[in-house]
């Protein structure tokens, strides 16, 4: 009966999205099942008004955005 409720537990349980930044793979394991690399969450972090380097952030964006344009 306990490995039962285990095994259902386990069923139950949410999976989240994991991606692959090596083949651009979407799973639901810890290791890309193609390469074999280290998945990652591929949502963005939340968005918090009181971000302390929101200025820095931007400031770096325009940088790039400035040398890829030179």
């Amino acid at each position: 009966m306990q490995s039962r409720m285990v095994a259902l537990e386990s069923l139950l349980k949410m999976h989240k999205i994991l991606k692959c930044l090596g083949c651009d793979t979407y799973t639901i394991k810890e290791n890309c099942p193609k390469c074999n690399n280290k998945t990652t969450n591929p949502k963005p972090a939340r968005y918090k008004s009181e971000d302390k380097y929101s200025k820095y952030r931007r400031q770096y964006k325009e940088e790039m955005k400035n040398a890829m344009d030179s």
